[in-house]
C-alpha cells in the first residue's frame, strides 16, 4: 500500500503547481498582447508583444547611436501585417511610449497575479485565481474603455505626444 505524501512532498507539489500557474499567467499575457494591438493616430494597428517592444526600442537606440556617430540610419517600422515604412524619430518614439503606457496595466496585473499565486497555501487557493486580461478576450481591437487611471487610448496618445513635444522644446 503506497504511503501518503510527506509534508515536504506536499509542499514541493504545491510549489511546482504555483510555478505552473505563474507560467500560465505569463503565457496568457503574451497571447493577449499578441491579439490586442494598439491603434495609433494614423488609424493603423501596431503589435505590442514583448518581442516587438524590444525590436522597437533597439531600432530607436540604433538611430540615436547612428546620429552620435554621424552615420546615416533609416528609421523604419511597420503596422501589423504591412511592410516597413520610414518614420521620423519623434513619431516612432511617441509610438514606443504609447505602447509602453498601453501594456503597463496588463504587465502590472500579471505581476499582481504572480504575487497572489505565490501567497497561496493550498492548490484550491491557486485554482481560485482567475487569469483574465482585458474585459473582452474575444476582441481584437484596442479597448476603448478607460483604464484604472481613467485614461482612454485617446488621452494616452495625447499625453505621449505632448511629452514628446515638451522634450523637443527643452
Amino acid at each position: 500500500m503506497p504511503q501518503p505524501p510527506t509534508t515536504e512532498e506536499l509542499f514541493e507539489q504545491l510549489k511546482l503547481y504555483k510555478e505552473t500557474k505563474i507560467k500560465e499567467s505569463k503565457m496568457c499575457l503574451s497571447e493577449y498582447l499578441a491579439s490586442h494591438p494598439i491603434q495609433w493616430t494614423d488609424g493603423k494597428y501596431y503589435s505590442v508583444t514583448s518581442e516587438k517592444q524590444a525590436l522597437l526600442t533597439s531600432n530607436l537606440a540604433l538611430y540615436q547611436i547612428s546620429i552620435a556617430a554621424g552615420q546615416p540610419f533609416k528609421l523604419t517600422w511597420n503596422s501589423t501585417g504591412d511592410e516597413c515604412v520610414e518614420w521620423t524619430y519623434n513619431d516612432l518614439a511617441a509610438l514606443a511610449l504609447a505602447i509602453g503606457v498601453y501594456v503597463k496595466p496588463f504587465v502590472s496585473h500579471q505581476q499582481e497575479l504572480e504575487v497572489d499565486i505565490k501567497a497561496c497555501m493550498t492548490s484550491e487557493e491557486v485554482d481560485a485565481i482567475a487569469i483574465v486580461y482585458g474585459s473582452d478576450d474575444s476582441s481584437t481591437e484596442n479597448p476603448e474603455s478607460p483604464d484604472k487611471s481613467g485614461a482612454t487610448d485617446e488621452t494616452i496618445d495625447t499625453e505621449v505626444k505632448e511629452g514628446i513635444d515638451e522634450q523637443q522644446t527643452s
